[in-house]
């Protein structure tokens, strides 16, 4: 973002392995790999009209 400093302490392996569970969930439809690396209390929601119940 324009105007921000650069975070200096940031985890880049744990950031790393965040975009990778985030591309793979993207590719094949893995949103457990995913929901595995992110925040416990993060809940996964869809819109019934663009994403169709699996």
């Amino acid at each position: 973002m324009r105007g921000r400093a650069p975070i200096q302490d940031a985890d880049l392996s744990a950031s790393r392995e965040v975009v990778e569970a985030f591309l793979t969930a993207a590719r094949v439809g893995n949103f457990d790999a995913l929901l595995a690396v992110l925040d416990p209390d993060v809940v996964l929601r869809r819109d019934p009209m663009s994403v169709p119940a699996a």
